[in-house]
């Protein structure tokens, strides 16, 4: 079986299970309430490409908070890093090898 065959099964039956879950009542948010997310992935970079040639995988955390200022009106506040480690570890004594690559975000959002 090729990969994206089995990446496509999953998430076909990851659809179904969630439309088998059946219907609930949807709470809107009231002016003022805060909401706070929490999210962690994997990610990598194709070998193609200027940082890809360098760098393989590594782990993200995403932190969020949310401020709801009227039904249809919110702001938000974001960080989010995401990591990467070499794909050819060097030498502990090279001054020139790449140790990791980090990517942090930080942003602001109106909603």
């Amino acid at each position: 079986m090729k990969p994206w065959m089995s990446v496509m099964t999953i998430v076909g039956l990851g659809l179904a299970l969630a439309a088998t879950a059946g219907a609930a009542t949807i709470v809107l948010p009231r002016p003022g309430q805060v909401g706070f997310s929490v999210g962690g992935g994997y990610g990598t970079f194709l070998k193609g490409g200027e940082f890809g040639d360098e760098f393989g995988s590594g782990g993200s955390l995403a932190v969020r908070g949310r401020y709801r200022m009227r039904y249809e009106r919110a702001i938000g506040v974001s960080f989010g890093r995401q990591g990467f480690s070499p794909r050819d570890p060097q030498p502990a004594d090279s001054v020139f090898a790449p140790v990791s690559l980090t990517i942090q975000t930080a942003s602001i959002e109106l909603y």
